[in-house]
């Protein structure tokens, strides 16, 4: 699947977790708030990941 395969292409990238991580705390100077949204979006993204996985 298309999603799956970008998804996991783009996790394989070694600084792509770091930027995301510096990113977050700099918005999470200005808004607490938003660490909690993304960190939603991120576990819903594995969960979805994890899925289309098992039917592979």
């Amino acid at each position: 699947m298309p999603f799956s395969s970008f998804s996991s292409s783009s996790f394989m990238w070694p600084g792509y977790r770091l930027l995301a991580v510096f990113f977050l705390t700099e918005l999470f100077k200005y808004n607490p708030l938003i660490i909690i949204h993304y960190l939603i979006l991120y576990i819903s993204s594995f969960l979805l990941l994890q899925k289309f996985r098992s039917y592979d």
